[in-house]
């Protein structure tokens, strides 16, 4: 190998790295985008969402996830909470560690209280 060619498969290197870096901070930013849309759409029904316990958060969290949440328009509480039993009985959806799928509808039910739909 001559020192020609050596550099040039630094210089790909480089570059490969440099693009794998660009790759894993659009992807962690564009996770923290989605996450922020998340959060403000569960406070559309729980404003208090900060304080519920981890478990709790969790649940939502997987919920969000499964159904996609950030497509739900803000300020649209009964399509988050359709948006989240719709993520219960997603056979594809991910539930929290632990949990089966009627834990994770009783648990929801159970957070969602006496929900009427115009408020949490």
């Amino acid at each position: 190998m001559t020192a020609k060619s050596s550099k040039r498969w630094v210089r790909l290197v480089l570059i490969g790295v440099a693009v794998a870096a660009a790759a894993l901070l659009i992807g962690y930013w564009q996770g923290k985008v989605v996450a922020s849309e998340h959060k403000a759409r569960l406070a559309d029904v729980w404003p208090d969402l900060m304080a519920m316990t981890t478990s709790e958060r969790a649940l939502l969290v997987s919920l969000s996830m499964a159904c996609h949440l950030e497509e739900i328009e803000s300020g649209d509480a009964r399509g988050v909470v359709d948006c989240l039993r719709r993520g219960v009985e997603d056979p594809d959806g991910m539930l929290p560690t632990g949990m089966r799928r009627d834990e994770t509808r009783q648990m929801l039910d159970r957070l969602l209280g006496g929900y009427s739909g115009t408020s949490g």
